[in-house]
């Protein structure tokens, strides 16, 4: 049998040959790859239009805003969607109907009591983040809208309809390119008008979700139980630490635009975000594409299989690599209109670099299901004291560059914990 450009492409990254089952899946991934190609570069070009727009001061108010609402929305929206994916993937409609209604209310009304919290108390709050209450309040209000569609993408990646998680994808990437285009000929763009862009964004990503939602619920309607079933235990018990493991390493990857900014002021953190950005976002394409197409299969597979699989191809591939997200994040760098910084750039792209090999590790561990998400916790709990610990004195001592080092470090020492952990570990449902 001819074997496809991506079974071969595959072969030749790892070393290996491809066996019938994953062949089958690759097959698969084509469609996907190209959607997800479109998708994420058509949210990097509104990322850069918008930077472009607003300038380092008002994208580093911008960059406050996304900071809080990701604090509040992805911990809890990520770890209800990552337990549906996890216990839904591969069951009958019958299973995954109650279970996408259960963990859908709960990401909703969990992320909405916080946002809540933390818009009335912004004036309280604003001082110890050092950024304006209406930063915090703004974000606080984009968050249910992150949640929603984050929840949006789970769903169809539980059920591995493709189609509708690239639909997910390019809306929002649509919704965020296009009137950031716009705004190039507007002179009053600023921080505000680019949260209502971002808003505008979220919701109309989400709507691909909601002829699966409606499905669930009609599947749930014929059901005779008067009553929908309590959620599984290990299901609650996997979210709950999901939950912890998530907000340790959001406050990780998000935490340091506050002490950017209250070290070095909004204009750096303008252009820390466009140099993450233009690194970090490009790495984010290649490891998302990877990570929630894999994930199911994670779930379903044998996870030193695919840790043996990825410590191969990431080792061959790796020149590749860092000269792919050197040149594109220049490139980007130039389209943004920001100063190019060559040394900054390649500690950025080291740094993105690591992430993709940490966030993958991540991936494969918490498919382990509960064991996972308790070494996962401890873990994650370890980082977010060694980054609250080292982000002040590294920005203090190396400016932007030290943020970008002590990330490096941090992501390195995971990627090659989890690696030798999974030698080891046993599945646990």
């Amino acid at each position: 049998m001819r074997r496809s450009a991506l079974v071969r492409a595959f072969e030749t990254a790892t070393g290996t040959a491809a066996s019938e089952r994953i062949g089958a899946t690759l097959e698969r991934f084509g469609p996907y790859l190209g959607g997800m190609i479109v998708a994420k570069g058509l949210s990097t070009l509104g990322q850069l239009l918008l930077g472009r727009c607003l300038g380092p001061s008002e994208l580093g108010h911008l960059a406050v805003v996304l900071a809080t609402s990701t604090l509040l929305a992805s911990p809890i929206a990520g770890a209800w969607g990552g337990a549906l994916v996890r216990y839904g993937a591969g069951t009958p409609e019958a299973t995954w109907a109650p279970l996408v209604r259960a963990t859908r209310r709960r990401a909703l009304l969990w992320t909405a009591m916080p946002a809540l919290v933390v818009l009335l108390l912004s004036p309280l709050l604003a001082p110890w983040f050092a950024a304006p209450p209406a930063l915090l309040a703004s974000g606080a209000g984009l968050a249910l809208a992150m949640a929603l569609w984050l929840f949006t993408k789970a769903a169809c990646q539980g059920r591995e309809n493709w189609q509708r998680f690239v639909a997910a994808e390019v809306g929002f990437g649509a919704g965020l390119a296009l009137p950031a285009a716009a705004l190039l000929w507007s002179s009053d763009a600023d921080w505000r008008v680019a949260a209502t862009v971002v808003l505008a964004a979220y919701l109309l990503g989400s709507a691909p979700g909601w002829a699966l939602f409606q499905r669930a619920a009609r599947v749930c309607a014929s059901d005779r139980a008067s009553t929908a079933p309590p959620l599984p235990t290990r299901v609650v018990e996997y979210t709950r630490l999901a939950i912890l493991v998530a907000a340790a390493n959001t406050a990780f990857v998000q935490g340091d635009r506050f002490a950017v900014q209250r070290i070095l002021g909004f204009a750096e953190v303008g252009v820390y975000q466009v140099y993450n950005l233009a690194t970090l976002g490009v790495a984010l394409l290649i490891s998302t594409l990877l990570y929630n197409f894999a994930f199911p299969l994670f779930v379903q597979g044998e996870p030193r299989a695919f840790a043996a699989l990825f410590r191969a191809a990431f080792t061959r591939l790796l020149p590749v690599t860092l000269l792919l997200l050197f040149g594109a994040g220049a490139a980007q760098i130039y389209l943004s209109g920001f100063p190019f910084r060559p040394g900054l750039l390649a500690l950025a792209t080291l740094s993105a670099t690591a992430a993709i090999a940490a966030g993958y590790y991540g991936h494969l561990v918490a498919s382990l299901g509960v064991a996972g998400v308790r070494l996962g916790t401890r873990v994650s709990a370890a980082t977010l004291a060694a980054f609250a610990a080292g982000v002040v004195p590294a920005a203090r001592l190396g400016g932007l560059g030290g943020v970008f080092a002590l990330y490096t470090a941090i992501f390195v020492t995971v990627a090659v914990f989890y690696d030798r952990a999974l030698q080891w570990q046993q599945p646990s449902r």
